[in-house]
């Protein structure tokens, strides 16, 4: 059957293992599966305003304010308002927030070994390649 299913199929297919491999992974660490790519933004800008956070990782403004509700809650991130625009938000990073990055950084480098072995260093590059022209 596999044979015959289309590729998004099996896209589908392997981003619910991703899903799962890496959401097993993210649980002892106190996240849920999409709050890493929320996180990964202020790793590398601390301090952005949610408007950012909603444009970097191509969400809807609810599902950002959901997100950063419960790792506020749980302590990864704390919302400021703007020295010089008080009705605009930004969100930084807490002590809890920086120490996930190496453990976040490890779990996503195991996904990539464990899914990716097979693969040559020329296929990789190539599996990249086609997934940012479909999804860019």
């Amino acid at each position: 059957m596999l044979e015959q299913a289309p590729a998004v199929y099996r896209l589908i297919r392997v981003a619910k293992q991703l899903g799962v491999f890496i959401g097993d992974r993210l649980a002892p660490l106190g996240l849920h599966t999409g709050q890493e790519r929320l996180l990964a933004v202020l790793w590398d800008e601390d301090g952005v305003t949610q408007s950012d956070l909603v444009a970097r990782l191509a969400v809807r403004p609810p599902t950002v304010t959901t997100a950063l509700q419960r790792l506020e809650r749980e302590g990864f991130v704390r919302r400021e308002p703007d020295a010089s625009n008080r009705r605009v938000s930004r969100v930084y990073l807490t002590d809890r927030g920086r120490e996930v990055e190496r453990p976040v950084r490890d779990i996503f480098a195991a996904a990539e070994k464990r899914f990716l072995s097979d693969l040559s260093k020329a296929e990789r590059r190539e599996l990249t390649d086609l997934l940012d022209r479909v999804a860019p």
